[in-house]
């Protein structure tokens, strides 16, 4: 079983206690609860805005006020806590590690979070292995007047989903097949084709055998948009527009994302009985060749089986299915199909008894 082994202990979401200003409350509440559930559930804790305030001795005891946003407030707690995720999300540059750990020499940027509107940097401490910054709880008289030019330590949004998928969805997106990082080419170095009709897909693709040329063109440029020109409809943006009342953007819109695979003629008239003949759009598809071959055996398995159907990809993706006994290829290869996908062709090798 797959589990979550965190290389950094702390909050999802931020959460400030006693010592922390509340400006106002967004009027909604979470339950909170620990990493284990002997530890119980914190139910109706209520979400706001705080501010605690950083005494800058750096620059004269100069003292700046740090706004938390969509922050816990949870009652008796002495200490506040703030992910560095939501940080840099708010645009700051956080350094974690400890100057003394830094391989080579250390330098200012290390061990600090740098407020970069500001051009502020603000060093970070430590409190046995958790890095700190330094605050106190403001008083009114504190938070008269400077709260306009208070600095945000989170983002200023309406509201924080600390389980929104997406963000692990972009970080899974910046690894390749390889598990390398796919890096973004800048703009200047990037070398920008277009493939605009057959006759050039067909010649770049002579050059390449079809199945590398995908992880070729993956290594040597950054893919950053495909766009299929010149698709051959079956119907246009007019006549779409026009026998479903829709506007001609959507149609054209429509036309672009359809596959348009099961098209139909009325050249034999239609009949309220025409078949769906959904069986090519209900099952998912794989865009290779599929190659089959059929292993025999002398000896029959525990379960009946003497025959067992090999399907292999051109990128190596292997399908074996179990025969009891000999029959046509495609009975079992549609079995497959149903269970992955259908590829674009297969490729059989003629049953010869032997």
């Amino acid at each position: 079983m797959e589990t979550v082994t965190p290389t950094a202990a702390g909050p999802r979401s931020t959460a400030v206690g006693d010592n922390a200003f509340i400006i106002k409350s967004l009027n909604r509440h979470v339950t909170v609860s620990g990493f284990s559930n002997a530890l119980g559930k914190l139910k109706r804790i209520p979400i706001v805005q705080a501010c605690v305030i950083y005494d800058d001795k750096y620059s004269g005891g100069i003292q700046r006020h740090l706004v938390i946003n969509n922050a816990f407030h949870i009652k008796g707690m002495k200490v506040n806590l703030i992910p560095p995720m939501m940080m840099r999300m708010a645009g700051l540059h956080v350094y974690e590690c400890p100057k003394f750990l830094v391989i080579g020499e250390p330098s200012e940027e290390h061990h600090t979070i740098y407020f970069p509107d500001e051009e502020l940097r603000v060093p970070l401490l430590l409190e046995k292995v958790v890095s700190y910054i330094p605050t106190r709880r403001p008083d009114d008289g504190d938070m008269l007047g400077n709260l306009p030019n208070a600095l945000h330590l989170t983002p200023d949004v309406d509201d924080w989903d600390p389980n929104d998928p997406s963000r692990a969805n972009q970080e899974s997106a910046m690894i390749d097949w390889k598990g390398e990082t796919a890096i973004r080419k800048r703009k200047d170095d990037q070398n920008i084709f277009e493939l605009n009709t057959t006759s050039e897909v067909s010649t770049a693709l002579s050059v390449l055998d079809e199945g590398s040329f995908g992880f070729t063109v993956m290594k040597k440029y950054f893919i950053s948009a495909l766009t299929i020109r010149n698709r051959k409809y079956f119907t246009t943006v007019a006549d779409l527009s026009k026998v479903f009342n829709c506007s001609r953007e959507v149609a054209r819109r429509t036309l672009e994302r359809t596959t348009q695979r099961c098209s139909r003629a009325t050249s034999l008239g239609l009949s309220r009985r025409y078949s769906t003949n959904d069986r090519m759009l209900r099952y998912p598809r794989l865009r290779r060749n599929m190659f089959m071959d059929t292993l025999f055996t002398s000896v029959k398995s525990t379960r009946g089986y003497k025959c067992a159907q090999l399907l292999v990809s051109d990128y190596g993706c292997i399908g074996i299915l179990p025969w009891r006994v000999e029959r046509i290829s495609t009975l079992r290869s549609s079995r497959f199909s149903r269970i992955e996908a259908y590829p674009l062709s297969l490729s059989a090798i003629e049953l010869q008894n032997k």
